[in-house]
């Protein structure tokens, strides 16, 4: 069963650098360049996991605000899907949302050192929910046990975000659409 969050109803979208009224799509995004090529770069096994840690070394990636460890692990949650869930947005080309304005402040404060600004914004196509919390927990167990059983371990995990056969720990809204535009700004970091 596949969870779907409502599109009429708003969503809180966290951002350093987007502004009311922007329009948005993937061609936009601040890091488009690294996306593509995390899109592009198929992990089915432990080897090309590794090959790909060696080139996010060479790109320097740490600039885009993640690093080669939270790419991998993008990486790997894109490989699952493109082969097991083609028809659910993808992590790498999708919004990101959260359905109450107190987890949007509070992922602000956790993963953005609480510094990025809170949209509103109102998706047109479909939502859907995902647990948030898995994809942390593979980046975490990626970044501890950097070896063959750590990278078994977060397909499974990304597996589980896919399916969303588990009650939800911390939600989080993926949509994806050819354009968005940028609600007003609820929350202004200080």
């Amino acid at each position: 069963m596949k969870m779907k969050g409502n599109k009429y109803m708003p969503y809180f979208h966290t951002s350093s650098y987007l502004k009311e009224g922007q329009t948005v799509s993937k061609n936009t995004k601040n890091n488009y360049k690294t996306c593509e090529f995390i899109f592009s770069y198929d992990v089915d096994c432990y080897s090309e996991y590794l090959s790909l840690l060696n080139e996010l070394d060479k790109k320097n990636i740490s600039r885009t605000g993640k690093d080669k460890y939270k790419w991998a692990c993008e990486a790997i949650f894109e490989s699952v899907r493109k082969k097991n869930f083609a028809d659910l947005p993808s992590r790498i080309w999708g919004m990101y949302a959260f359905g109450l304005l107190e987890n949007a402040i509070l992922f602000n404060n956790s993963y953005r050192k609480g510094k990025a600004n809170i949209f509103e914004i109102n998706p047109s196509e479909k939502v859907y929910k995902f647990d948030m919390s898995l994809f942390t927990k593979a980046d975490d167990f990626l970044r501890k046990n950097d070896n063959k059983s750590s990278f078994n371990h977060a397909k499974k995990l990304a597996y589980k975000y896919w399916c969303q056969n588990e009650p939800i720990i911390e939600e989080e809204f993926i949509f994806e659409q050819d354009e968005i535009t940028i609600g007003k700004l609820v929350y202004a970091h200080d």
